[in-house]
């Protein structure tokens, strides 16, 4: 699907990406806030980035088993997601690929991808865990705001440089994770 093929089309509220597809472009369904699920066939091998940003109506995410890729802001601000599994094909992630999925409780993180880049995930205020969390951390504020995550299942053997967890509540800080800040940065649990 081209760049901004679909891009503000905001009465848009349901569509079938075809199998044969085998990249999202750029921007392709950026604002479409009416979308209700998206779900990536499993012959999409790239999702670029922004290419779902503010689609703030989806509910329902399924991304194929094909994907390897997904780019810097692909659904960012999509806040009323509340699931998101990680195939274990993908083996990167932009940053702020899910920035203000301010719903989004449960991520589970395929095998294929080794880091987490920065803020991946912040802003997502309800997030409460990470599953199959990757090896490596090395993206800064990749959990700022993230007011309830608690529990990582399974602990990163390596957290590259500066990661900063601000603003992360008061159960953070009595977590597993709040470990691996305090060997690689800084923690602000209640906000300062």
């Amino acid at each position: 699907i081209q760049s901004s093929t679909f891009m503000a089309c905001m009465k848009l509220e349901s569509i079938e990406i075809p199998r044969g597809v085998t990249n999202i472009w750029h921007s392709a369904f950026n604002g479409c806030e009416s979308l209700k699920d998206v779900s990536i066939p499993n012959t999409v091998t790239s999702i670029a980035e922004n290419a779902f940003l503010g689609c703030s109506g989806v509910t329902s995410l399924t991304i194929g088993s094909a994907v390897t890729s997904i780019g810097s802001y692909a659904f960012s601000g999509c806040s009323r997601i509340s699931t998101v599994t990680i195939p274990n094909s993908v083996t990167s992630v932009g940053y702020n690929a899910f920035v203000g999925c301010t719903v989004l409780k449960s991520v589970t993180i395929g095998t294929g991808l080794t880091s987490i880049s920065s803020s991946t995930f912040s802003g997502c205020e309800n997030l409460e865990s990470l599953k199959g969390c990757p090896i490596e951390i090395n993206g800064k504020f990749c959990f700022e705001n993230c007011k309830k995550l608690v529990s990582l299942d399974g602990m990163p053997k390596k957290v590259a440089g500066a990661v900063e967890c601000r603003r992360c509540g008061s159960k953070f800080q009595k977590s597993e994770i709040s470990a691996i800040c305090q060997v690689g940065g800084i923690i602000d649990a209640y906000g300062k």
